[in-house]
């Protein structure tokens, strides 16, 4: 999992995992608080000259979400930091 924070005021998870762990990570996801949706990058296969080709169902995901600076109430904010150092183990 990566926490990215290139903004101070949004932070994106990714977890990279295998394309049937979707839904569990999605729910991961929505339990601790992310719940504005996610984002599935499939693996792309490509052709000899280097373009798409198909999807690689059989690989590696990314399912991605993020955290807005409207989604945790200040109040709410340290039990947002645990929530993530849970996440990331």
């Amino acid at each position: 999992m990566v926490a990215d924070s290139t903004d101070q005021d949004w932070l994106e998870l990714r977890v990279v995992c295998d394309a049937s762990a979707v839904d569990a990570v999605a729910e991961l996801f929505a339990r601790y608080g992310f719940t504005q949706g996610f984002v599935v990058e499939e693996a792309v296969a490509h052709t000899d000259d280097g373009l798409p080709a198909a999807s690689d169902h059989a690989s590696l995901v990314a399912v991605r979400t993020s955290l807005g600076p409207d989604d945790v109430p200040p109040e709410e904010l340290e039990d947002t930091r645990r929530m993530l150092w849970v996440l990331r183990q």
